[in-house]
Order: C-alpha cells, then structure tokens, then sequence
C-alpha cells in the first residue's frame, strides 16, 4: 500500500499561490493589464494534482479573453 501524505490547507494554498505567481512572473510580457488582479480559487477545485502546464494554460486562457474585451 503506497505511502499517502497528508497536507493542510495552507500547505496546498500557498503552492497554488506560488504556481500563479510564477507563472504570471514567466508570462508578464504577454499580458498588457494595468490594474490588480485577484485570483479566487474554487473551495472545492482539486489542487492537489494540479501542475505548473495546467496554471500556466489557464492564466493565458483568462488574459486572453480579458484582451478581447
């Protein structure tokens, strides 16, 4: 039976915090946005599983209908 760790919230929201940053970080020159942005997580989304490629195609799907707006 594998081994099954079990992780805290704060644990779980501040790597979701620092996906969003650095992917923003990585990204900054595509988006053309000069107001704050605030980012609102779902309470029930699963974020354990959630990588680096899903957060960065989600950003960029998101700014991009900002921009066409």
């Amino acid at each position: 039976m594998p081994l099954e760790l079990s992780y805290g919230k704060a644990v779980k929201r501040n790597r979701v915090k620092r996906l969003i940053k650095e992917n923003y970080r990585l990204n900054e020159d595509k988006f053309e946005i000069g107001n704050s942005i605030v980012f609102l997580v779902k309470k029930n989304a699963d974020i354990s599983s959630i990588t680096f490629k899903d957060v960065e195609m989600d950003l960029l799907k998101i700014f991009e209908r900002i921009g066409q707006e």
